[in-house]
């Protein structure tokens, strides 16, 4: 909110207030010429991109937090911390050709990563 803020001043100052020959020398310098060269359609595609790890990192979030509220019921108490770093690689390994449609392979890495927290057969029947 403060950095709007201090945008919308700048703006103000830019167009009504003193001459700012220092703020254009400073706009002027080679670090900025990608950011002066960039078309609306290169800013479109960058915020495109941000939008897209954006939602995958909500998507993370929204995982982690489902897997720690659903061992729970099954008598495991798995550290946060432990979810959040075994959530990627059960993903990854969900995604993988490995077995017809992921069958599996998903499960029997729940089991491995979860399973010294809960009897291997609750662990299946959370997966």
């Amino acid at each position: 909110m403060l950095g709007v803020l201090i945008g919308i001043v700048a703006m103000f100052l830019s167009r009504w207030g003193p001459p700012l020959a220092w703020l254009r020398r400073f706009l002027g310098l080679s670090v900025f010429r990608s950011h002066r060269l960039a078309t609306l359609r290169d800013v479109l595609v960058v915020l495109t991109l941000r939008a897209s790890y954006f939602g995958v990192f909500v998507g993370f979030v929204v995982f982690v937090v489902f897997v720690t509220m659903a061992v729970r019921p099954f008598g495991a108490a798995v550290p946060l911390s432990h979810v959040i770093a075994t959530v990627p690689p059960i993903l990854g390994i969900g995604t993988r050709p490995i077995t017809p449609a992921g069958l599996d392979t998903q499960q029997s890495a729940v089991v491995y990563f979860y399973g010294g927290f809960a009897p291997e057969a609750e662990l299946l029947a959370l997966a």
